[in-house]
């Protein structure tokens, strides 16, 4: 039986066909071989003590999500929108080449920062686009800033768009906040110390 597939705007289809270039653009630069064995991540900066904490949301399967879930594995967290211009596509490009990296299973977050507009399917359908792998992450409004305050988000509201700041952060296995990133930060050097500091033990100091 053949199902219909739900009609696509113009504003959809072009968000997407631009996903489809970026991809395309990175399709066949393969990242180097993760060689670093050691356990405490190489580049990025070190977060002020007040940076970080817990993610209490929902997930883009309409469940709920914290940050225990993620089974003892080291992940990068991003903040975004899904009608974002330009940055967020790229950082979610990136965000697929490290996970095509990943040896062992790591994962990327995504946290909207408009979830009025982002609700679970939103944020699913916009994903797919990127990489399945990739969790996204949306709930109320008070509830998403109080996420974005822990981790020094910046984000700006008009009656048209949504400004914020775009920054990587990496946690360890527990959930602790390690180190920060610019958006600018290489996919190679992201999946290097994702790797490495999936390698470290619960109580290990960073």
């Amino acid at each position: 039986m053949k199902v219909k597939r739900p009609s696509i705007t113009v504003e959809t289809n072009a968000r997407f066909g631009r996903v489809r270039f970026l991809l395309a653009c990175v399709a066949t630069a393969a990242l180097p071989s993760l060689a670093h064995a050691g356990g405490l991540p190489r580049f990025g900066e070190s977060p002020p003590p007040s940076l970080g904490g817990p993610i209490d949301l929902v997930d883009q399967g309409g469940h709920a999500f914290h940050l225990s879930q993620l089974s003892g594995r080291s992940a990068l967290v991003l903040f975004g929108l899904t009608h974002c211009g330009t940055t967020c596509p790229t950082l979610l490009v990136t965000a697929h080449r490290v996970l095509a990296a990943s040896r062992s299973g790591q994962a990327v977050v995504f946290v909207t920062l408009d979830p009025l507009n982002d609700q679970p399917s939103a944020l699913r359908d916009y994903l797919h686009a990127f990489d399945d792998r990739i969790i996204g992450l949306t709930g109320t409004p008070g509830a998403v800033m109080r996420v974005a305050d822990r981790y020094g988000v910046s984000v700006e509201r008009s009656s048209t768009a949504v400004g914020h700041s775009a920054k990587w952060y990496l946690l360890d296995p527990v959930g602790r906040l390690v180190r920060v990133y610019g958006p600018d930060a290489p996919a190679d050097q992201l999946a290097s110390d994702l790797e490495s500091v999936a390698r470290v033990k619960p109580g290990a100091s960073q």
